[in-house]
């Protein structure tokens, strides 16, 4: 039990710190490359699989549309803090 509520107290740390992060100049410039980064590297590991056939947008956009999302959900977190 004491393990699990370690855990917790560090997931509820690193979020603390996160949503800090955010609030200063850049931050959100910062979580929108890290969403990016981190779509481009699931759709590698997908691709690296031999086993998976990958699809991909046709349309680009609409990585950039789930990305935007992602963003908008940072932003009005944002907004419910301040």
């Amino acid at each position: 039990m004491a393990s699990f509520t370690a855990v917790a107290d560090a997931t509820a740390q690193a979020i603390e710190r996160t949503a800090s992060a955010i609030r200063v100049p850049g931050g959100e410039h910062a979580v929108q490359l890290k969403v990016a980064e981190q779509a481009v590297q699931a759709y590698g590991k997908v691709a690296q699989d031999a086993k998976t056939t990958l699809i991909v947008p046709a349309n680009m956009t609409e990585v950039s549309g789930l990305i935007a999302s992602a963003i908008q959900m940072v932003q009005t977190g944002n907004k419910a803090v301040n």
